[in-house]
C-alpha cells in the first residue's frame, strides 16, 4: 500500500511553467516532502502465477495490479467524454502530457509538450506531435557512405553492408560528440548507382617512373593482349635475368587454364573464375600517382599473386608486383618498409 501511495503521490497534476523547455510538474509529493517521489521500476509480474513469486514479488504484483486498475478506471476519466457531457477540446498545443511507452516501466514514462494536433474525419483530435525532454531541440543532418566499387554480383550484399556500416558509424559518432543528439526518424534514404566500366589489360606500357629502378615490378614487354598471362607466369616462374622478356615464359604458356569466354584482353570480372580454374589467389591494384586496390580476393590458395594495373590514353596493361613493400616505399616520402 505504501508503494501504491507513492505512485499516486508521484502523478503529475500540472506543469510548473508554461515554458516549452521546462518539464517540471507539480505532484502531490511536492506538498508532502517538497520534491517529487520516485521509485525504482520493477519488471511486470501481473501475468505470473502467485506460486512462482517470492514474497517481495507478490507485493510488487499487487502494486502493479492497483496501478493497472487505477489507470483503467480513473485516468481515462480525465479526458472528457461527449457521451456524458458537452464536448470540450482538452488537447491544447503547449500542454504538458505523459508519453506512454509499452516497453518502459510506468515510472519511467516521459513528460512532454504537444507541438501540433491532427484531427480525424470526425473532427476530433486523433494524433498529436509532441516533444519530450530528450527532443527539446531538432536539427537535420546528412550522412553519406563512401563510394563503393562492386565488380562481382556475389559481392553486392557485402558492399551494401559495408556502406550501411559506414553510415551507422557516422551516426554513432555524431551522437557521441557530447551533444546528446538522438535519431528521431529517417526522412530520406537514397541509393545512387552508376555504371562502372571494366578495365581490361592488353599490350605493354612502360613501368611508372617512380618504380622503374626499384625491382618491385616485373613488366613483361608483350605485343599481344595477353599481359595478364605473362604477368602470372612471371610470378610462377621467376626469371633470374631479363624478366621483362616474353621468351622467358613462353615454354610455360600452356600451364594456365582459360575458359573460352575468358577472351583477351582480360577484364577484372574474370579474375574470380581464373582463380578457381588455376588454384591461385589474386589481388589487383591500380596506379594513379598512388597504389589503390581494384580487386581483393576472398579465396585462400597456397599460391598468391599481386598484380598492378596501369593505363594511359591508348592502352591498359597488367604487371606482376614482385615486392609490394618496395613498391609502396618507392611511392612514399619515407624510406623503409610501408607494407608487410
Amino acid at each position: 500500500m505504501i508503494q501504491t501511495e507513492g505512485i499516486l503521490n508521484s502523478r503529475p497534476l500540472t506543469p510548473l511553467s508554461s515554458d516549452e523547455d521546462n518539464f517540471d510538474v507539480l505532484t502531490p509529493g511536492r506538498f508532502l516532502i517538497g520534491r517529487p517521489i520516485s521509485s525504482i521500476p520493477e519488471p511486470f509480474l501481473t501475468d505470473i502465477n502467485e506460486n512462482r513469486l517470492s514474497r517481495w514479488q507478490r507485493t510488487t504484483k499487487v502494486v502493479q495490479l492497483i496501478w493497472k486498475k487505477w489507470k483503467s478506471d480513473y485516468l481515462n476519466t480525465l479526458q472528457a467524454r461527449s457521451k456524458w457531457m458537452a464536448e470540450e477540446d482538452d488537447l491544447i498545443i503547449g500542454q504538458m502530457i505523459l508519453i506512454k511507452d509499452d516497453f518502459l516501466p510506468i515510472n519511467t514514462w516521459l513528460l512532454g509538450r504537444m507541438l501540433e494536433v491532427y484531427y480525424g474525419s470526425d473532427g476530433k483530435v486523433r494524433v498529436v506531435k509532441a516533444n519530450d525532454f530528450r527532443f527539446s531541440e531538432f536539427c537535420t543532418s546528412f550522412f553519406r557512405s563512401d563510394c563503393m566499387r562492386t565488380l562481382l554480383v556475389e559481392n553486392l550484399n557485402a558492399d551494401l553492408q559495408s556502406a550501411l556500416s559506414k553510415v551507422k558509424s557516422l551516426v554513432d559518432e555524431f551522437g557521441a560528440r557530447g551533444s546528446g543528439w538522438l535519431i528521431d526518424f529517417i526522412e530520406h534514404l537514397e541509393l545512387k548507382v552508376a555504371t562502372y566500366t571494366l578495365v581490361a589489360g592488353s599490350s605493354y606500357i612502360p613501368t611508372p617512373d617512380k618504380t622503374k629502378y626499384t625491382s618491385s615490378i616485373v613488366n613483361v614487354k608483350n605485343n599481344d593482349n595477353k599481359c595478364v598471362m605473362w604477368s602470372m607466369l612471371a610470378a610462377l616462374h621467376p626469371a633470374k635475368t631479363n624478366p621483362q622478356f616474353v621468351s622467358k615464359y613462353a615454354e610455360f604458356a600452356s600451364e594456365l587454364k582459360f575458359e573460352p569466354d575468358m577472351i583477351f584482353p582480360f577484364t577484372l570480372n574474370k579474375v574470380t573464375k581464373f582463380e578457381t580454374l588455376n588454384d591461385i589467389s589474386i589481388k589487383v591494384f591500380g596506379y594513379e600517382k598512388t597504389v589503390f586496390p581494384l580487386y581483393i580476393t576472398e579465396k585462400k590458395y597456397a599460391t598468391h599473386v599481386n598484380l598492378l594495373f596501369q593505363s594511359n590514353t591508348e592502352t591498359k596493361h597488367f604487371c606482376y608486383i614482385k615486392n609490394m613493400s618496395r613498391l609502396l616505399s618507392s611511392l612514399s616520402k619515407h624510406d623503409g618498409k610501408s607494407f608487410s
